[in-house]
């Protein structure tokens, strides 16, 4: 647990620690906060249960009841991602192992009384395909589930009559198309009205949801998305998008690209689901963050950007405010790049050249005095 009023953007002289930790299950993957009962609820991945403790008394501030035993409570196969949901006092966890979502009563298993979280697995909907993810738009009371495998996109239900202690609606879906590689993780940008998904290739989506919530079911199969697409980084080979969050107040997207080390700041007044056709023509600046980052989150009060770097088992502390839809004065425009492929390489300094091993049996010599990241216009010269 974190302090954020010690680790921030403007101030993270604190960021080192050491910070406090609790025990929960075995591989623990996604979190999610009641904030009206500060309750937390931790997926665990590997024994198949969500742990329940007090978030009162186990924080960045107050450390008195992190050793506290949390409650735990089944659920099914590889429970990766999890939302709460305080509309409708569910907690939804996407059970990846299968093709159903378990749905916990956060007004009975909470904080206040961690005894009466079941001891049997809750109820659960079925999504038609393995979920990863879960997102809840809480103006339209939708639920929007990733799905991958035999359905590679999004189921989606109203949360109003498909919940914990309602499952009358269950039956009734809808189903988005996503990505062909197949969605992650989304969230919803209600300033818009636009779905943003994060897929495992490199690309981000945006959904309109006009035509698709909670009152209009049937119109998510007509719905078409706008595509940011970035190529992967020279030697990478390849990239995929695990995360990203909104920053509605700032028109912002921060997308997590995790083989290029960065999040990529997509404009959503240029790339939204009203206007998928500017997707396409985007070229997102991008920040540097840890090495491999999974995940990124975004605190509103202080306009700081978290993210877990999975290589270097840290978390990244960014000033949002540096590089958004509107400032680019934090933003880094992507480097120059040259297909050469991959081999050795070495530089002489002394004569501005670079040295690449990039064939069967040829050196490529290339001329650093204008081909670098401040002057990149001899970069199309082959070398």
């Amino acid at each position: 647990m974190i302090d954020t009023r010690r680790c921030r953007a403007d101030d993270v002289s604190h960021c080192s620690g050491p910070w406090p930790t609790i025990t929960v299950g075995y591989q623990p993957s996604g979190i999610a906060i009641d904030e009206q009962t500060d309750t937390v609820y931790v997926s665990n991945i590997a024994d198949n249960t969500v742990s329940v403790f007090n978030g009162a008394t186990c924080n960045g501030q107050n450390t008195f009841g992190c050793g506290q035993t949390p409650a735990t409570v089944p659920v099914g196969s590889t429970p990766l991602g999890i939302f709460a949901d305080p509309a409708n006092h569910t907690i939804y966890v996407p059970n990846a192992g299968e093709t159903d979502v378990s749905m916990i009563d956060s007004a009975t298993c909470n904080a206040t009384d961690l005894a009466a979280c079941p001891t049997s697995a809750p109820p659960t909907v079925d999504v038609g395909g393995g979920p990863q993810d879960v997102e809840v738009d809480q103006t339209t009371h939708t639920v929007y589930v990733t799905t991958y495998g035999a359905l590679n996109g999004w189921t989606v239900f109203d949360a109003n009559t498909c919940k914990s202690t309602d499952q009358s609606g269950c039956a009734t879906l809808g189903y988005l198309t996503g990505d062909p590689i197949g969605p992650n993780q989304a969230e919803v940008d209600t300033a818009n009205d636009t779905l943003y998904t994060a897929n495992y290739d490199n690309t981000v989506s945006a959904f309109d949801l006009h035509d698709c919530d909670a009152a209009h079911l049937t119109g998510c199969a007509s719905t078409v998305s706008g595509t940011v697409v970035v190529p992967p980084g020279v030697g990478n080979g390849f990239d995929h998008v695990l995360w990203l969050t909104v920053d509605a107040p700032l028109h912002t997207v921060y997308a997590v690209y995790q083989k290029d080390d960065a999040l990529r700041v997509i404009n959503t007044n240029l790339c939204s689901g009203a206007d998928p056709s500017g997707c396409g023509t985007l070229k997102p600046p991008e920040i540097h963050t840890g090495a491999d980052p999974e995940m990124v989150r975004l605190d509103p009060q202080t306009q700081t950007l978290y993210t877990a770097n999975q290589v270097d088992n840290d978390v990244s502390v960014i000033d949002a405010t540096r590089c958004t839809a509107q400032t680019a004065s934090g933003c880094r425009q992507r480097a120059p790049e040259i297909p050469l492929g991959s081999g050795g390489m070495t530089v002489d300094p002394a004569v501005a050249t670079a040295y690449l091993t990039s064939g069967a049996n040829t050196v490529s010599m290339l001329d650093t005095r204008d081909c670098n990241a401040f002057d990149p216009t001899g970069c199309s010269v082959s070398p």
